[in-house]
């Protein structure tokens, strides 16, 4: 079993919040055949920052429990694989790095993952921007970038909201509603530790919990 640690963290603010759902981020705005397109000429080209939505079914008196990963950015370590084992379901936030990655974690368990904005290439053009999940009757929503949403929509309806991106561990709760970023278990970086994180549901209950690994 990996060496793991729970962190401990300061209440924080999570997000200024936008006017709209979302705004462009500038790296989509250099991928692809989208490169050197402006904001406006790439909202009239037809593309869509749409949000693919999925249904899971289960049973309240049963618990779920999701790994939750970011930040990868090509690497993938044995110690998350080994914290992994058992889980129900992955998250990945974003900023995988490499499609390789997302075949190692689906050996684990079924994997949900959205694209960052490091990701680039064909592979990447397939994932989605975001990703709202219900399962059982828990309303869950996975993007990489807090900024990328508007908060009062994320507080509608949702129990939690999944994000990555800053290299920040952090759980936080606002208005009843969930904030989980689970850091980044890439590449250390500015001193913040390498981490993921889980979720477990059950009986409409949310117990979200940090994990840093010993690398």
């Amino acid at each position: 079993e990996p060496r793991t640690s729970l962190i401990s963290l300061p209440r924080q603010v999570v997000s200024r919040g936008h006017q709209v759902p979302f705004w462009i981020p500038a790296p989509f705005l250099r991928m692809g055949r989208h490169a050197g397109m402006t904001a406006v000429e790439y909202l009239t080209a037809g593309v869509r920052m749409s949000t693919e939505f999925q249904k899971i079914d289960n049973t309240e008196s049963k618990s779920y429990t999701l790994g939750v990963i970011s930040d990868t950015h090509g690497l993938l370590r044995p110690e998350v694989i080994k914290s992994f084992k058992g889980v129900d379901l992955i998250l990945h936030a974003g900023d995988v790095g490499d499609p390789e990655v997302i075949d190692q974690l689906e050996i684990v368990a079924p994997v949900v993952v959205v694209r960052g904005n490091m990701d680039y290439g064909n592979w990447a053009d397939r994932l989605p921007v975001s990703k709202s999940l219900v399962i059982g009757k828990t309303k869950l929503f996975l993007i990489h970038d807090i900024e990328w949403i508007d908060r009062q929509m994320a507080l509608q309806g949702y129990q939690a909201i999944i994000t990555g991106h800053t290299h920040r561990p952090l759980i936080d709760e606002q208005d009843n509603v969930l904030f989980l970023n689970p850091g980044s278990a890439g590449q250390q970086r500015k001193g913040h530790p390498v981490s993921i994180g889980k979720l477990v549901l059950y009986n409409g209950r949310l117990d979200a919990q940090l994990i840093q690994l010993e690398v």
